[in-house]
């Protein structure tokens, strides 16, 4: 319960990534505990978009748009910018592709015009609003590349725990799970690690792994008890 409220408050934040996640999480959840659970989350997504005000329907609707996605210097997006800034995060790591250009978003928002003048991006950024871009551009490709790493780990053991389990303890585990993917998504297209509170929160989510581990052992008896 905690992990589909977590889910549906980062979709109050009302941005589109944020929006993809929340369906992407909810979707996920229903699909790995039951057909019933997966329909009514239909169902009330379909209900709570009917009731939408046009407004936020549009903004929804609006990830469907090509001109959503297309950089017009007169009439900018935030993901047309977002891809802006994405082409300039390619130059950073093409020019630092072990090192990275430097640790910390506050190197990247420091150096960022520089870069940003070789791919005509028109507006500076304080960060590359996607986690696995700014590790590289950052630390390095195999520093993005153990981010992914950590993230796949922790993935299969929770559908390790997953797969030996039933009823309750299922749906738990599931609903993590759900929330883990939910985060990513949304870290695709921002950066909720820019300072240590996002550290820490993404390390709780790192207990996960644990508990996957102790669920998934028949010695715990964790699956026989649920």
């Amino acid at each position: 319960s905690l992990a589909a409220a977590a889910i549906y408050l980062m979709e109050l934040t009302g941005t589109r990534g944020a929006i993809i996640a929340t369906v992407i999480g909810l979707m996920l959840w229903g699909a790995l505990c039951s057909w019933r659970l997966l329909a009514s989350i239909f169902l009330v997504m379909a209900v709570a978009f009917a009731m939408l005000p046009p407004a936020k329907r549009g903004v929804i609707l609006s990830i469907f748009k090509a001109e959503t996605y297309t950089l017009a210097p007169e009439n900018p997006t935030s993901m047309s910018l977002r891809y802006a800034g994405w082409r300039t995060a390619a130059v950073m790591i093409g020019e630092a592709p072990l090192s990275g250009i430097g640790h910390g978003h506050e190197t990247i928002y420091e150096h960022y015009r520089e870069y940003a003048g070789r791919t005509g991006d028109i507006e500076v950024k304080r960060h590359l609003h996607n986690v696995v871009l700014e590790f590289a551009a950052e630390s390095g490709l195999p520093a993005a590349a153990l981010l992914l790493a950590w993230f796949a780990v922790r993935w299969w053991m929770l559908g390790q725990g997953i797969r030996m389990l039933t009823g309750r303890a299922r749906g738990r585990l599931a609903a993590r799970l759900a929330l883990e993917l939910a985060l990513f998504v949304v870290g695709l297209v921002s950066f909720s690690l820019r300072r240590p509170f996002g550290l820490l929160t993404w390390a709780f989510w790192a207990g996960a792994l644990v508990e996957a581990e102790i669920w998934r052992r028949p010695s715990s008896g964790g699956g026989a008890a649920a």
